[in-house]
């Protein structure tokens, strides 16, 4: 057993300089998976709080951009689900949502709501 994995370490070793390298810097560099925001919503200024909150999130993304990273995802995480839709009744509560998730398409980010 120790004889097979002394050789599959070998065979992997003289394949790997035989790879291409010719691939920029910025595709061997590991992407980001996603750059999170925590915001508490308010939902009376919500909007708002989000795109102060895309701002910041946009500025991280650009400087990692020009480090040679690639960011998959921008989010934004609030509160729990029952905190942000506390007091509304079921109606008014999935409009608020569906607000929230028409925002997000718009501005491509996840929402991620607690």
């Amino acid at each position: 057993m120790k004889w097979l994995c002394l050789a599959l370490l070998i065979v992997t070793s003289h394949t790997l300089p035989a790879q291409d390298t010719t691939a920029t810097a910025s595709s061997s560099n590991p992407k980001v998976r996603a750059i999170t925001a925590f915001v508490r919503l308010d939902r009376n200024t919500y909007q708002k709080q989000i795109a102060e909150a895309l701002i910041v999130l946009h500025q991280a993304q650009k400087s990692f951009s020009t480090a040679g990273y690639q960011t998959e995802t921008i989010r934004i995480t609030t509160q729990p689900l029952a905190e942000l839709v506390a007091g509304l009744s079921e109606d008014p509560a999935l409009d608020f949502l569906k607000q929230l998730d028409t925002m997000a398409a718009k501005e491509n980010f996840i929402p991620c709501v607690g």
